[in-house]
């Protein structure tokens, strides 16, 4: 009889934590397809997009190539940007790393513009010199503006010897509520 008392228990004991990780399990997955379905959503794949479309135009490979991406801007404002502007920056950045360029973290750098807020604006009196000191073949710079229902972006791919564009891309991204949030500081 006490054996099988022990039994009873251990299969009550089963019984409950198959129901404690079943809620655990339940309580995962409910969180982890939202995030994979925004971290590799359309937004982050059209800036990839952009991205990749942009170095084809480039023509240059990224092995051993040093790249400087400055804040895509807003185009009524030169001067300021947005979390917006950063994020879409930030993918770039992301993205021409995973092409193996050697992405310059401009956060580090002294030489380069930062503002509270706006993040860092590589002006092309800057980018001369900037580029220069990182033997950078590319600045990637680039605007956004706000419409009713999208934003519009352009990147281009520039030249830091002669300030000459050699790539440009020109692309569209639907203004959601959290688009939206992003655009404004």
């Amino acid at each position: 009889p006490p054996v099988r008392s022990i039994r009873i228990m251990t299969t009550n004991a089963k019984r409950t934590l198959l129901a404690a990780i079943s809620a655990l399990t339940l309580c995962a997955c409910s969180v982890t397809p939202e995030y994979t379905e925004l971290a590799s959503g359309a937004f982050t794949q059209r800036n990839y997009a952009a991205a990749d479309e942009l170095m084809e135009g480039a023509r240059i490979s990224g092995r051993n190539q040093s790249v400087l991406v400055g804040t895509i801007v807003d185009i009524d404002s030169l001067d300021h940007s947005s979390r917006l502007g950063r994020l879409v920056a930030e993918q770039i950045a992301a993205r021409l790393t995973q092409q193996g360029f050697n992405v310059v973290e401009m956060r580090l750098r002294n030489d380069v513009r930062l503002r509270e807020g706006s993040g860092e604006l590589l002006l092309s009196r800057d980018s001369l010199a900037v580029s220069q000191k990182h033997d950078a073949s590319l600045v990637v710079v680039g605007s956004y503006a706000l419409a009713s229902s999208h934003v519009y972006l352009t990147i281009r791919a520039v030249a830091p010897k002669d300030n000459k564009t050699i790539s440009a891309v020109n692309y569209v991204l639907p203004l959601t509520e959290n688009t939206r949030l992003l655009a404004t500081n």
